[in-house]
């Protein structure tokens, strides 16, 4: 595949297999940096973006699987972050998604019950930093039933809607067919793509809602998930974020 007028930033690649059947594991990941031309050689003083200084201070909070992130800034100038998360320490199979925003702090809704490994990296033109550290967080805990040994992978979502206030965005969509244990979130620059956000939401809520979203049109779809495999993408649906 070749892409053009790909945008200046720092791209964490990989590619899967898919059939009707569903979609494969994910390749080796490769990390693609797209100079914007902002720098030339040595930055210097004054002379265009310097690779960034890892964030400080991450805290994570989630009560009612309502997710609140904030950190403070490193060294250097940070035009975005990378949210990580992951179900071990130093993973980020849960979660791998640019902010798009330099704001220092990152709000969203329906994460499901579990333990989360959580780091934050700055990115600008030249790279993407070191991790903050880690933070691990616990959302539930009670130790209810086992859900049905799945046979098959989950239908797909239908119904894929989005609503839009300033930089907040709230998404929902019908339930999956097949007993999906969780959904999984994609968003690209271009239709089908998924540049910009590929995260495995962790529960099975139908709605998603995130604040600080950085202005931008996104193609988004979403997919249900359990052990025997992934869905089909729902229906696309582009949001404007102005």
């Amino acid at each position: 595949m070749v892409a053009s007028d790909a945008r200046p930033g720092a791209y964490y690649v990989r590619v899967r297999g898919a059939n009707a059947a569903g979609v494969g594991a994910s390749s080796n990941e490769v990390f693609v940096v797209v100079d914007g031309g902002t720098h030339g050689g040595d930055p210097g003083p004054g002379g265009g973006d310097a690779v960034p200084g890892a964030p400080l201070n991450l805290n994570a909070t989630a009560p009612g699987g309502n997710l609140t992130m904030r950190w403070d800034a490193g060294a250097g100038s940070a035009s975005s972050y990378v949210i990580e998360a992951g179900s071990a320490p130093g993973a980020r199979d849960l979660a791998s998604f640019s902010t798009n925003t330099s704001a220092t702090e990152f709000y969203t809704s329906g994460l499901g019950a579990g333990v989360y490994y959580f780091r934050v990296r700055a990115a600008n033109t030249v790279a993407v930093s070191a991790p903050s550290n880690e933070v691990q967080l616990t959302v539930g805990g009670g130790s209810g039933s086992s859900p049905s040994v799945c046979s098959a992978a989950p239908q797909v979502p239908g119904g894929l809607a989005a609503t839009v206030a300033g930089q907040a965005v709230t998404l929902v969509w019908g339930a999956a067919g097949g007993q999906p244990t969780s959904y999984v979130l994609e968003a690209g620059s271009a239709p089908g793509s998924t540049n910009l956000v590929n995260s495995d939401l962790g529960g099975n809520a139908t709605s998603l809602s995130a604040t600080g979203v950085g202005s931008g049109r996104y193609f988004v779809r979403v997919r249900a998930k359990n052990a025997c495999g992934t869905s089909g993408p729902s229906n696309e649906i582009t949001v404007v974020v102005r």
